[in-house]
């Protein structure tokens, strides 16, 4: 039997604050490189901890901020850029947005008689500034990397968290925006929720905790009149949903990407994780397809005025024809989908697979006409010309 949730442990970035993803696309374009690549080189890999990359060491305490500059040189030349001097610090600036509605929220689950606790990837010189934003009184148990010497996804500082919440590891519920951070923690037997957007934590929360959270009726949703926020909202997800599929169906790899953020999820069946490495595995899986047509319609978004997240649903079918042309494959289904904006770009943030049906038409026939007169779909089939 499933013990019942006694603590509610939350992590800072992108789950009590908007994330920093707009300062780091800011960097990204000082040098003209993507943004992940950008990420890579400043905070190092994020599905795993270093012993030496300088975010990760001041992460644990082991160096100040203001090394970090410096000690990042060889990570960046590696990557083939030269650093202004000035990155670390547009990251750190602090302009972010606090989740008052969560901050609040989180008091009530104490008056409720919840264990509270933050576990956050964070640094001594910042924590002036975190007490400053967020109003710490709410949290029982505080574990900062930067005081305890380890950080996400390290083993140690969720045990160490359990520890200090005085519950036992499958009593605890946590929250946080990094895939890596979710797995460190199924590992240790939390249970979890992954942030994807501002506007799922609340009911996300009511649903781990069985508490009864009713929305709106559908015919309600329906029948209200978007404002013009809304339909440029829905206008610009739509792009988005149309970049995906242009993307795969002509092999091109940096379209597709712009579809999803680069810490997205992206659970196709047969591939669950993050959705730029399924982009690299697409692009090498659709190659052997003569073409691929990847038809979406019915795209449904339900957006608030003013929101910075979004949900979608769309119906897919795919076409996708063998290479010697005797066969079709069709696929038939949906996409689920969770869109997130940062600044004025939206991109999804989770999508899930859904599986409707599937057929293969073998002895296709050609159209009698001659098709050799007209431009071929093969031709520029790959990566567009930079």
């Amino acid at each position: 039997m499933t013990p019942p949730v006694r603590a509610v442990m939350w992590d800072f970035g992108g789950v009590l604050i908007t994330p920093i993803t707009h300062a780091m696309s800011e960097v990204a374009d000082w040098h003209g490189v993507d943004m992940g690549d950008m990420l890579n080189i400043l905070m190092g890999p994020r599905e795993q901890s270093t012993s030496d990359h300088p975010w990760h060491r001041a992460e644990r305490g082991e160096i100040p901020i203001a090394q970090m500059q410096h000690d990042v040189e060889p990570w960046a030349v590696a990557a083939g850029v030269t650093l202004r001097g000035d990155e670390y610090e547009r990251l750190l600036r602090g302009d972010f947005d606090v989740r008052h509605h969560v901050i609040e929220r989180i008091g009530q689950l104490r008056d409720e008689g919840y264990i509270t606790g933050l576990l956050t990837n964070s640094f001594r010189e910042f924590r002036p500034v975190l007490e400053e934003r967020i109003d710490m009184s709410v949290f029982d148990v505080v574990v900062d990397s930067s005081e305890v010497g380890h950080r996400k996804p390290e083993p140690a500082i969720y045990d160490l968290a359990t520890t200090m919440l005085e519950v036992e590891a499958g009593e605890v519920l946590y929250f946080d925006d990094f895939a890596a951070n979710i797995d460190g923690a199924v590992a240790a037997g939390w249970r979890t929720v992954h942030v994807t957007g501002g506007d799922h934590i609340i009911p996300d929360l009511h649903r781990a905790l069985g508490v009864d959270c009713a929305e709106p009726r559908r015919e309600e949703t329906i029948m209200q009149t978007p404002t013009p926020n809304q339909l440029a909202a829905r206008e610009a997800i739509r792009e988005v949903a149309n970049r995906y599929a242009y993307g795969v169906d002509r092999l091109d790899a940096d379209c597709m990407r712009s579809a999803y953020w680069p810490e997205a999820i992206d659970n196709h069946g047969v591939f669950v994780g993050n959705a730029w490495e399924f982009v690299d595995r697409v692009m090498s899986s659709h190659d052997r397809w003569a073409w691929t047509m990847h038809t979406t319609s019915n795209h449904r978004i339900a957006v608030a005025d003013g929101a910075d997240s979004a949900t979608g649903e769309m119906f897919n079918v795919s076409y996708l024809m063998t290479a010697d042309r005797s066969e079709i494959h069709v696929w038939y289904g949906r996409y689920v989908d969770r869109y997130e904006r940062r600044g004025d770009e939206w991109r999804i943030i989770h999508r899930t697979c859904v599986h409707e049906g599937t057929e293969v038409r073998t002895g296709v026939a050609p159209m009698p006409i001659d098709t050799h007169l007209f431009a071929q779909g093969s031709e520029g089939r790959g990566p567009s010309p930079s």
